[in-house]
This record gives C-alpha cells, structure tokens and sequence, in this order.
C-alpha cells in the first residue's frame, strides 16, 4: 500500500497496536508550523487507506489523571462478522 511519508511514519508508532496519545502522533508531522487539524485530517485519510485492509484507527478520549481528556489512538484490526 503507498503511504505518503507522514502516514509511514504514523504508521511505524502505531505498528505496535498500544495506545498512543495525540502528542506521540503530531511528532509525525515534523512540521513546526503543524496543527493537531493537520494530524487528524492525516489520521481522517490513513484510516481510509487501512479500511481495506481490513484495519483501523479507533480513538480514545482517556479520562485517566494522567491523560484528561487528551484523545489516544491505537491501530486495530477489524474482525469480519458473518451477521453482517
């Protein structure tokens, strides 16, 4: 699958199926003038790209004491139903 050079790296984080927490991502863009509109929009296309791959991208807004309210993302893979 072609992946621009901002998704490959989104990619290689999330590869490892944890969760990891918009900051992780956005070190991605490598792009000081990037906005976190800028990663969910590359989010937003990459998930397209993994649908047919039978994958996705699910989000998590963590109400940990750590982590309040910062969205989380993990790379998942879908399970075929056969009710569908």
């Amino acid at each position: 699958m072609d992946f621009t050079p901002i998704q490959q790296r989104l990619m290689e984080v999330l590869q490892d199926g944890e969760l990891h927490n918009q900051w992780e991502l956005f070190d991605c863009l490598q792009d000081s003038q990037a906005s976190l509109e800028n990663l969910r929009t590359h989010i937003c296309l990459l998930r397209k790209k993994l649908k047919n791959r039978g994958q996705e991208i699910i989000s998590n807004t963590s109400r940990g004491r750590l982590t309040e309210g910062i969205p989380q993302y993990q790379l998942v893979r879908l399970i075929s139903s056969s009710y569908s």
